[in-house]
């Protein structure tokens, strides 16, 4: 058994990688394991207090979230503010709160399509270790909007009410750009049988009958994906999260046309900004 152990182990660590070793509480089971691999040769180490008081620590943390330099990036579903936050981490890692892809979810009740959400704790693990690697790093923090849930994944309520009273910047888009993102995002290796499969599921959540959700899937099936589209963005998406944004104005309002240059656009005008009001 313990060959078969570390057979499974050496397939999934590089060499020079420590491994830590967790049980409940760090008592004996974790601590024999770790002997165990050091006499194989692995670098290894014992999680103090276990997986318990690891939690501990992370709700511990994440009730006192602090980031007295939050900007949140708002705007309506299709507008590309994920691929925006994305495109800015790649010059700023530090600045962004990526929300949906800690939770492996875009947030909506179809959010999930193509993806594999994660549990609420995974969700809290990857926070925390945000968190815990910016420090006390000056400068901004952007965060894209959201309800208090990605999918499941509850957004910590420290985090949260930050947000309500953030700054906020916001995207606007064209209709034909917006329709272009959505069909983006939801084709799927399986084709568009997932979204189909999610549409089904929209009934009680939305306004249409029995016969409109069986036409919508016809047309995914046809492959009119844009009239798809735009219905779900008209009808579904932005009856719900205009009334949301009226109640935030924004410090500045951003078109998309491309991703990259909008980014680097709003990279400047948050250092700018920062800069201006003292932060």
């Amino acid at each position: 058994r313990l060959k078969t152990f570390l057979g499974h182990l050496e397939a999934h660590i590089r060499d020079q990688i420590r491994v830590v070793i967790c049980c409940a509480r760090g008592g004996d089971r974790s601590r024999h394991v770790v002997q165990f691999l050091v006499e194989c040769g692995h670098q290894s180490m014992q999680l103090v207090d276990g997986y318990r008081g690891y939690r501990k620590s992370v709700r511990r943390h994440l009730a006192k979230l602090d980031f007295p330099n939050l900007f949140v990036l708002d705007g309506l579903t299709g507008t590309g503010k994920t691929k925006i936050l994305r495109s800015i981490s790649k010059a700023r890692p530090h600045s962004i709160i990526d929300l949906e892809g800690y939770a492996d979810h875009r947030s909506s009740i179809l959010g999930d399509v193509g993806l594999n959400p994660v549990s609420q704790k995974r969700f809290e693990s990857r926070l925390f270790q945000f968190s815990k690697s910016i420090g006390s790093r000056p400068g901004w923090i952007l965060v894209e909007a959201e309800s208090r849930k990605v999918g499941n994944r509850e957004i910590p309520l420290s985090l949260w009410q930050q947000m309500q009273s953030a700054p906020r910047i916001q995207l606007y888009a064209e209709m034909e750009l917006r329709c272009q993102i959505l069909e983006a995002d939801y084709q799927t290796e399986e084709g568009w049988g997932p979204l189909s499969e999610r549409i089904r599921s929209l009934g009680p959540h939305s306004d249409y009958d029995d016969e409109e959700i069986d036409e919508m899937c016809a047309m995914l099936e046809r492959g009119d994906t844009k009239t798809v589209a735009e219905n779900l963005l008209e009808r579904h998406y932005d009856p719900r999260y205009s009334h949301q944004m009226k109640k935030h104005r924004p410090i500045k309002t951003f078109e998309v046309l491309e991703t990259d240059s909008l980014a680097a656009e709003i990279v400047e005008f948050l250092d700018r900004f920062v800069a201006n009001q003292g932060f």
